[in-house]
């Protein structure tokens, strides 16, 4: 047992070990991937504020393929929204829409409230533009339920797009009222002025459609003036493009070549398609990566896996192997202490009788005095029964008849039973009793009935399912003792225990055995 114990200890501190070392190497390396992540982000970030989206392209491209070492989801969703936001301005809307989407999921996850409400505010603009109204109530919808009235942003945007639903729906006096409650609420909150260029724009599209050009002009212009000492470069070229169509359908030339130069020149030094498109194979190219990564992770941990099985499998079989040898040994143990203690059956009851003697237990002195006293008188009475003579066919007679009445229950169990009344029954005389007694293989008439209720009450407190919840003193008194003391002298005197002792024996050979069968079962 001591072995087993050592053994499996060995084994689970090597095991613990180990995992510890891995879970620390595992630990470090996420902290120095976390700061290079940080890093990283930082400087995307920087470049994308700047207008590189190129180079800003590239660097989440970047954190996508780190993050795979950290997992870290708030990092992943930003990345995504931005990657998504570079692809809307290179008008690749339905590319832009799959990013947010991504990023909203993830935000979800996250529960960034604040993150989802700018993500979806960017989903209602896309849906706008490709037409999906179905989609663009949905985000609506969702936007809406955020309810965070004290963030800045979500303010704005709530604003935002109840001025794009005006403009939409051609409802002219509240979208003028909207912009002066837009424009003062930018003021108010030093929000930025480009916003202010981008409702500018929209305006201008608005007149456009109006066919009041003037006035579209103008809001185009106030539009470009603020972008001009900007970043946002792809803001300015949306407004060159919508001012240059504006003259073409004028056919304002000289005004039409100017502002044409001005946009080549903000998309050439912005928007360099052959590098983009690179940018956008290299993304392409790192997704299909990032999924073969993501199968060849799946395949390592399904290795360390088995691995880890195997092991925790063989700890297994040993524990079971030398439990099973455990097991053997106990029930070998069990069986030579009920050997023993049947070699021992006198010396046991001298020792408890002593022992009863000792703790003046008066009650049990005297009956064991009543017991001797009776075992000497039907002795005495049976020294004469030596000399009789009985034939082997009463004998024969006797002892089947004695036999059947003791398998008689009532007969048996009754206390009050004596081989008197047993040879009344016979209608024969107590000599002879004694003598067919002193055949079978009993000293006395006493002992002999008392091996039979003892018999029975072995069993009885064998079955835990049906007498578990009896006392000894109620199995005694159902088997025909009047009182426990007489049952625990005559239980010992031919058990070599006490009934609480062999009750115990029992139960645990009984569990054993059911351990035992589980085992072969294995």
């Amino acid at each position: 047992m001591i072995r087993l114990k050592n053994i499996i200890s060995s084994l689970l501190m090597v095991l613990i070990v180990i995992m510890g070392l891995i879970t620390q190497g595992c630990e470090q390396s996420r902290t120095t991937v976390m700061t290079d992540l940080r890093e990283r982000q930082l400087k995307a970030d920087s470049l994308m504020i700047q207008g590189d989206y190129q180079n800003a392209m590239k660097s989440y491209i970047d954190i996508l393929r780190y993050n795979e070492h950290v997992d870290n989801d708030t990092i992943l969703a930003k990345a995504l929204k931005q990657i998504g936001t570079i692809y809307a301005y290179h008008d690749d809307y339905h590319k832009a829409l799959s990013y947010y989407e991504r990023s909203l999921d993830i935000s979800k996850r996250c529960h960034d409230t604040i993150k989802i409400g700018d993500i979806t505010h960017n989903l209602i603009i896309i849906n706008k533009i490709l037409g999906d109204k179905i989609k663009e109530q949905y985000y609506i919808k969702m936007f809406n339920d955020l309810k965070l009235t004290d963030n800045v942003d979500y303010n704005f945007n709530s604003l935002y797009i109840k001025f794009l639903n005006y403009i939409e729906t051609g409802q002219d006096e509240k979208v003028k009222v909207m912009l002066k409650e837009m424009m003062a609420f930018i003021d108010k909150n030093s929000y930025g002025d480009y916003h202010k260029a981008i409702l500018y724009n929209h305006l201008g599209i608005r007149y456009v459609e109006k066919e009041e050009y003037d006035s579209a002009l103008n809001y185009y212009k106030q539009a470009a003036n603020i972008l001009d000492t900007a970043f946002y470069f792809s803001n300015r070229q949306a407004v060159y493009n919508n001012m240059c169509a504006l003259f073409s359908q004028l056919g304002e030339r000289d005004s039409l070549t100017y502002y044409r130069g001005k946009m080549y020149e903000s998309s050439d030094s912005i928007f360099n398609l052959r590098n983009f498109n690179s940018v956008k194979e290299r993304l392409d190219s790192y997704e299909q990566e990032m999924t073969e990564h993501k199968m060849e992770i799946f395949r390592k941990r399904v290795y360390w896996t088995s691995g880890i099985g195997a092991i925790i499998l063989i700890i297994l079989l040993i524990i079971v192997f030398y439990s099973k040898k455990i097991n053997q040994a106990r029930l070998v143990m069990v069986r030579l202490n009920e050997t023993l203690l049947s070699e021992n059956n006198n010396l046991r009851k001298d020792i408890e009788n002593l022992t009863a003697l000792r703790k003046n237990d008066e009650k049990a002195v005297a009956e064991v005095i009543e017991e001797n006293l009776l075992e000497e008188r039907e002795k005495t009475a049976a020294e004469p029964e030596k000399k009789m003579i009985i034939s082997d066919e009463l004998i024969t007679r006797l002892s089947t008849q004695i036999l059947e009445i003791m398998n008689d229950k009532h007969s048996v169990f009754n206390p009050d039973y004596s081989i008197s009344m047993l040879a009344l029954q016979l209608n024969t005389n107590t000599r002879y009793i004694s003598e067919v007694i002193r055949h079978l293989g009993a000293s006395n008439f006493r002992n002999f009935i008392n091996e039979y209720r003892i018999r029975e009450a072995c069993r009885r407190l064998s079955d835990k399912e049906k007498y578990g919840k009896f006392t000894i003193g109620a199995i005694a008194e159902s088997v025909g003792f009047n009182s426990d003391n007489s049952f625990i002298i005559a239980f010992k005197k031919v058990m070599g225990m006490t009934p609480a002792k062999y009750r115990r024996l029992a139960s645990d050979v009984h569990k054993e055995n059911n351990f035992q069968g589980n085992l072969d079962n294995l």
